[in-house]
């Protein structure tokens, strides 16, 4: 869950900085918010990863619920994006654990 969130706050120090939400993960890596080899990597068993869905809504944007907008999700060691279990970090930065199985590969 630690990953996650440090990814969640670095999409947001990004984001503070620029005034947009990244594109991808890997421009935080590239403005040195984030390493490729150390908080984007999932150390969790049958984890290879992160992946980050941009909020649809400005970065900024009055009446938003960042707490209800997902961003990061695990992805499994086949490549499926958990998008409904494991860790989930929102776009306010708060992390959750969701129960339930890993999805099939994409």
């Amino acid at each position: 869950m630690s990953n996650a969130r440090q990814i969640a706050i670095a999409v947001h120090a990004y984001a503070s900085d620029y005034g947009v939400w990244p594109e991808s993960l890997d421009q935080l890596v590239e403005y040195g918010l984030a390493e490729e080899y150390g908080v984007l990597t999932n150390p969790r068993e049958g984890y290879i990863g992160y992946h980050y869905d941009p909020p649809e809504a400005p970065f900024g944007a009055i009446g938003v619920d960042w707490s209800a907008v997902p961003i990061v999700f695990e992805v499994c060691e086949h490549g499926g994006v958990a998008r409904d279990s494991g860790i989930i970090a929102y776009a306010d930065s708060h992390v959750v654990y969701e129960a339930g199985e890993r999805p099939p590969s994409d």
